[in-house]
């Protein structure tokens, strides 16, 4: 239970992680920069704490 539960989180993970670069990728074409970091960081909170509510 515990290993299928780490191996869905990673899929989250890595499907985030893309999205994430397209989103990087589309926002210089606009000349705009973000700290992907702090975005991430600031992401996975949310998801995190949406998660614990349910």
């Amino acid at each position: 239970m515990v290993i299928r539960n780490c191996l869905e989180l990673l899929s989250e993970l890595s499907e985030l992680e893309r999205i994430m670069d397209e989103q990087k990728r589309l926002l210089k074409n606009l000349n705009i920069e973000v700290d992907c970091d702090e975005t991430l960081i600031s992401t996975l909170t949310t998801y995190l704490k949406s998660k614990n509510k349910s």
